[in-house]
């Protein structure tokens, strides 16, 4: 859960107690700024045993050293409503899978198309908090589970085919898209 503070919504807290609750002895990062920010509430809706217990807040790093810790990580999770685009797209190209909950995610679905694109998305989408819990604990106790979906998330990184790093096709689609909006524009605006 390395995201920006900001993105660490109540809702969220509901994921990292399903977490908590199947694998007791998860251990759950988060970026420094959210023991600042959501210190108080996360004790107040996780409880003071599970703060102490399971959540370990990294200083303010390097964009290298939280990709070399996202690395060595059993999975990552999606923040929600806010997801994470960028932090999901490089948390797969150090092999780590990403659990998401596309039903929570309030903005654009980017996480979900990463992992359609990688074909990790039976694997690592929930379909509610209960299932974020369910694939995090499969993730953490399941070794051999993790390591396929992590050389999956590898191959998929490394293939052009996955279109993740080279998405040219999305590019295209984009601007067309956008040459639409423009030219419907002109059109409205009186002269």
């Amino acid at each position: 859960c390395l995201q920006n503070s900001k993105k660490l919504h109540p809702d969220f807290d509901a994921a990292l107690r399903e977490i908590v609750r199947r694998v007791p002895s998860a251990t759950i990062l988060l970026l420094e700024g959210a023991k600042r920010a959501h210190l108080e509430r996360f004790t107040a809706t996780l409880g003071a045993d599970v703060v102490a217990r399971n959540l370990r807040f990294l200083e303010r790093t390097s964009r290298e050293r939280i990709l070399a810790i996202q690395a060595v990580a059993d999975a990552a999770i999606d923040a929600y409503p806010w997801g994470g685009g960028l932090t999901v797209l490089e948390t797969l190209a150090v092999c780590t899978p990403v659990v998401v909950l596309p039903a929570k995610t309030t903005v654009l679905q980017l996480a979900l198309g990463h992992l359609r694109a990688a074909g990790l998305d039976e694997d690592l989408v929930a379909r509610s908090v209960e299932d974020v819990g369910r694939i995090a604990h499969r993730l953490a106790t399941d070794p051999v589970f993790r390591v396929a979906v992590r050389e999956r998330a590898c191959a998929a990184a490394a293939d052009p085919r996955a279109e993740l790093f080279d998405a040219a096709p999305a590019v295209d689609e984009w601007t067309a898209f956008l040459r639409r909006a423009a030219s419907l524009a002109r059109r409205a605006s009186p002269s």
